[in-house]
């Protein structure tokens, strides 16, 4: 039997919402079911199937994962339960995309870090309207207060007549609240003439 308590980490601010942090305790595995063990340095990413556990280790970092009904999860500590440490930072813009228009801001608190992995990993990019010719959003980090400093660290890229944006992102990057640091994603300078309804999730681990 499983108990899951939602802790009530909800927010829809802008066209920005966050994925709720989910608490599993009371997992029963039951007679014969077998638990795959696995190690590494890098948290897990995507889905995961059975009763996999991961034991994740780095020079500063000692973390047990737990895969739930084909998540995972990060145990807390002894007797403390398993809490959803994921997130999706979502944006989305309804109509057509006006000139160099900025979708969202992202300012994560003083606590919080969030981590988008290389190659922007399981995010998504979708429209209901398809783009006439290429269109590029830019995803964009600031590392100072006021949303600025800021330089690119990634793409997405809807092709002429798709609904569908690519992502590119070089390398994975972290957003760090006590550091000041912040991140939007803007439209292009001359923006299409008909891609519309355009959805953004960009997926990060969080802290």
């Amino acid at each position: 039997m499983r108990k899951i308590y939602l802790l009530g980490l909800l927010a829809a601010l802008a066209g920005v919402s966050f994925a709720q942090n989910i608490l599993v305790t009371g997992v029963n595995y039951g007679a014969g079911n077998v638990v795959v063990e696995s190690s590494g340095t890098a948290a897990p990413i995507g889905s995961c199937v059975g009763l996999a556990r991961y034991t994740q280790t780095t020079s500063t970092t000692s973390a047990i994962w737990q895969c739930v009904n084909g998540v995972w999860y990060q145990q807390l500590g002894a007797g403390a339960g398993l809490v959803l440490n994921r997130s999706s930072m979502k944006f989305n813009w309804i109509g057509t995309v006006p000139n160099s228009q900025i979708f969202a801001q992202v300012l994560p608190d003083a606590t919080e870090v969030y981590s988008v992995p290389s190659g922007c990993t399981s995010s998504r990019a979708e429209a209901t309207i398809a783009a006439r010719a290429s269109t590029t959003f830019t995803i964009y980090k600031c590392t100072a207060a006021g949303f600025t400093t800021c330089s690119s660290v990634g793409t997405i890229v809807f092709s002429a007549a798709g609904r569908t944006g690519a992502f590119t992102c070089s390398s994975g990057f972290t957003l760090t609240g006590s550091s000041s640091q912040s991140l939007y994603i803007q439209g292009p300078g001359t923006a299409d003439a008909t891609l519309a309804n355009v959805g953004i999730a960009l997926y990060a681990t969080h802290n």
